[in-house]
């Protein structure tokens, strides 16, 4: 069985962070899978891209986005 993790942790004892509210946080979401790719989102929150695999691009907001094997985005939530 596969278990998928964020940051160590499984589906059944996730990850949270806390936050105040209006703060923005940088996240870094890596795709550390041999064979898979994920569509990422955060119901009712949008994120600012800002970085791709290493390499600034202009930010764009979106709501979901698409991460292949082996690439990063840093994104911005507030």
């Amino acid at each position: 069985t596969y278990s998928y993790l964020l940051n160590g942790r499984v589906a059944e004892e996730p990850w949270m962070g806390q936050f105040a509210a209006g703060e923005r946080v940088l996240l870094r979401v890596i795709n550390a899978a041999a064979g898979s790719y994920f569509d990422v989102r955060i119901p009712g929150v949008s994120m600012t891209v800002v970085q791709v695999s290493g390499q600034p691009v202009e930010p764009v907001d979106a709501e979901e986005f698409r991460i292949a094997i082996a690439e990063t985005y840093d994104v911005i939530v507030q």
